[in-house]
């Protein structure tokens, strides 16, 4: 009965965040965006490996993994042209990837200690 508040904190939490990226997104509509074709074959290759890691139970990261691979070389003539590095991006751009990065990073860490915590049976 104690885990209910903690996931009608975590719920809110992430309305909120979902929220807030909604308003983003609607602002920035008129903005053309391309793709980073480069960035869809990393993340497949690191799903890929996470799926077969863990198969039987995840076999959809292992799936999602080949998708994005297959997507990322399908276009890797435009690797290069649609690539966005860190002194391509002007000084907004570098504040936001900034916070993003140090909010995941905080994210990741406050999820490894949770799940410490679980497992030590503190909470």
């Amino acid at each position: 009965m104690s885990a209910i508040p903690w996931i009608m904190i975590t719920i809110a939490i992430l309305i909120a965040i979902l929220a807030l990226l909604t308003v983003w997104v609607v602002r920035n509509r008129g903005k053309k965006h391309e793709h980073d074709y480069y960035s869809f074959f990393t993340m497949g290759v690191i799903w890929t490996a996470f799926g077969l890691i863990f198969w039987k139970d995840m076999p959809f990261f292992f799936i999602m993994g080949l998708a994005f691979m297959t997507l990322g070389l399908a276009n890797k003539d435009k690797w290069e042209s649609n690539r966005r590095r860190w002194g391509d991006m002007d000084k907004k751009e570098r504040k936001i990837m900034t916070w993003v990065m140090i909010i995941l990073g905080a994210l990741v860490l406050l999820g490894v200690i949770v799940f410490f915590l679980l497992e030590k049976g503190v909470i």
